[in-house]
């Protein structure tokens, strides 16, 4: 818990508009596919990342609030993330997590990541959360690394954050 509160104030650097429309593709999370009849919505993020923000964490936590009188689905499910950092001069890192929480009426089912500088871009990093039909459960605490170029004319590097959201009833 204590991780989570840490992240809950972190700040953002230079964050680009979110695209927050339903997505009309179908996507396909831990094995089952999702549309727009689960209403299942796809979000992306990029923050520019500051190297002289090396202590800084950037990106996002998406936490349940329970509601008053009730016992938190928070404590089950946790809180989905995505962040980044940069300890040293050479590499970024970056954590993402998929709780399979509910955060402003939407559950978040996949978080995934990935780092561009100029004309180089990882492969995206996902966490998914899985369901037996009953419940969801959080998906797997994914790492990534990103080698940082020493060379002061080369693009920023970015963080790029995807989320998978659908509605809190589909199971």
């Amino acid at each position: 818990m204590a991780f989570v509160a840490a992240l809950t104030g972190m700040g953002t650097l230079s964050a680009s508009a979110s695209e927050m429309r339903p997505s009309t593709d179908n996507v396909v999370v831990d094995g089952r596919t999702f549309g727009p009849e689960d209403g299942m919505r796809v979000v992306e993020e990029s923050f520019e990342l500051d190297e002289s923000a090396n202590d800084e964490r950037v990106g996002r936590v998406w936490e349940t609030t329970p509601s008053e009188g009730e016992i938190g689905a928070q404590t089950y499910w946790g809180a989905s993330y995505a962040f980044s950092e940069h300890p040293t001069d050479f590499t970024y890192y970056g954590y993402a997590h998929a709780a399979g929480n509910v955060y402003n009426g939407e559950r978040i089912i996949q978080v995934c990541m990935w780092f561009t500088q100029g004309t180089r871009a990882q492969i995206p990093t996902c966490s998914s959360a899985t369901s037996n039909g009953s419940y969801w459960s959080p998906g797997i605490k994914e790492f990534t690394a990103f080698a940082d170029s020493l060379d002061p004319n080369v693009p920023v590097t970015i963080f790029n954050i995807r989320t998978t959201r659908i509605d809190p009833g589909v199971v």
